[in-house]
């Protein structure tokens, strides 16, 4: 090991010997048997503070990880911490290396029973907290390691594993990231934990309503021991979990939550709200055919709201069919007036050996492809009359007309450069004004919330059949 110290004599930068390191990563037992004794094995850090039980934990090699741990006077490493506070035990729960954590557990378990005192030393090492205060367990939930979380709640069921210095918990972070099956197992715990609460008042149902993850959602209702999770309400503008999912235009969601607690639509200013999310989203279905305001039933026959549902995706599928007949008649006129012409002798286009010219052709034939097909799905809707047939082919056509918008821009930005010479001004004006449409456009659709407007699409065409 070697040491650098600075100027001032505070700051030590340690490295660790490049053969032990190559080694541990590898999992080549030999070199560690032939170079490492209990003493330099103690004593080798990383300038991150990692010990050589932690490379090994990192990277998943089992068998170092024992041959370390069969010397009683690396026993200490199991709690040494790096910089960051993280612990061995840390390191293979985040990686995923169920294996190497029972190793760890198992080594700590045998010291244990030597030492015979305090909460012990496999105890201390699954409760240990790194800067960000997360345990292992937090650690396995935020990678989605669903077995090992398991495992280290069986080894210390008793231990209420609280939030990190951000306000997570595992329950809430497994909520976060849409984990079911990690949820479940939360839950089956201790189900008291969908009442805790991060520092600004959010719960796990606050976050499973936010992002629509209506199963999720579910699960924490059903193994909440507490009715009032539902009326459980954010610090800063006391939203409750329905004005979350009214607000992110989650159908499937606030219907769960109010046949859970049918009256938790009376807080703050819900009906309000909820009747702007009829408007913007909902169309003609009416929010009170879940809950009537006057006497609880529903607002509207189910003739009349199938004949508004009906009106409402036929005039969408119009409007539609203009947009993409519009963009198969630019496309197809473009792919006649191909860029620079055609030669007098054979009549053949004078750019073809061009890849912008190539890039062109491409592009305007999939936008005429993709906008033909948006305009034949929509003729097919006028032959259908059922519900869920209409919002499913609405949906598939607006997938191929906005793509087909894209390409046609595309092609149009192709076009130019075959024309224009490489080294034009012009060209790279051309060039960024039709490459910026095209980053707002993805990411528009990249945006997690945007995304979601195709399933909501389809989703409030389906007529409820009570």
């Amino acid at each position: 090991m070697s040491n650098q110290i600075e100027a001032d004599g505070q700051t030590e930068i340690t490295h660790m010997d490049a053969d032990l390191y190559e080694a541990l990563y590898k999992g080549n037992i030999s070199i560690l048997e032939r170079k490492s004794s209990e003493a330099h094995l103690q004593l080798q850090r990383t300038p991150k503070r990692n010990t050589v039980l932690h490379i090994a934990a990192q990277f998943g090699q089992l068998a170092c990880v024992e041959w370390i741990l069969y010397f009683h006077s690396c026993s200490p490493l199991l709690q040494q911490p790096n910089l960051k506070g993280d612990t061995p035990l840390h390191l293979a729960a985040r990686e995923g290396h169920g294996a190497v954590v029972k190793a760890l557990l198992d080594a700590a378990k045998a010291l244990h029973q030597e030492i015979e005192s305090g909460v012990g030393t496999d105890k201390a090492m699954l409760r240990m907290t790194n800067k960000e205060k997360d345990t292992a367990l937090h650690e396995a939930v935020r990678y989605h390691h669903s077995e090992i979380a398991l495992s280290l709640i069986e080894e210390d069921p008793e231990f209420i594993y609280g939030a990190n210095i951000t306000g997570y918990t595992p329950l809430y972070m497994a909520a976060e990231r849409g984990y079911g099956d990690l949820v479940s197992k939360l839950l089956g715990w201790k189900p008291d934990l969908t009442k805790e609460v991060d520092e600004y008042g959010w719960s796990p149902l606050h976050c499973a309503a936010y992002l629509g993850y209506t199963k999720i959602a579910e699960q924490l209702l059903d193994k909440s021991s507490d009715k009032s999770v539902t009326y459980l309400a954010i610090k800063d503008t006391k939203k409750t979990a329905l004005h979350f999912a009214a607000n992110r235009h989650h159908r499937e969601t606030v219907k769960l939550l109010l046949s859970h607690s049918p009256d938790c639509c009376e807080q703050g200013k819900l009906k309000k709200q909820m009747k702007e999310w009829e408007k913007i989203v909902v169309g003609p279905f009416s929010w009170q055919e879940a809950i009537n305001k006057d006497n609880g039933s529903s607002s509207k026959s189910k003739d009349v709201r199938e004949d508004e549902s009906m009106a409402f995706t036929e005039s969408l599928g119009e409007t539609h069919l203009i947009v993409a007949t519009l963009v198969a008649t630019v496309s197809c006129a473009a792919g006649f007036t191909l860029p620079g012409g055609y030669n007098d002798s054979d009549g053949m286009a004078k750019l073809t050996k061009q890849v912008a010219f190539k890039a062109f052709i491409v592009t305007d034939t999939l936008a005429v492809m993709l906008s033909v097909s948006a305009v034949f799905i929509y003729f097919v809707m006028s032959l259908h009359q059922d519900e869920d047939i209409l919002a499913k082919q609405l949906v598939l056509g607006t997938y191929l007309t906005m793509s087909s918008v894209v390409l046609m821009v595309v092609a149009f930005v192709m076009g130019l450069s075959a024309v224009l010479p490489f080294s034009s001004g012009l060209l790279l004006v051309v060039c960024i004004f039709g490459y910026l449409f095209l980053i707002i456009v993805v990411f528009t659709l990249a945006c997690p919330f945007r995304v979601r407007f195709m399933m909501i699409l389809e989703s409030i065409f389906k007529v409820l059949r009570r």
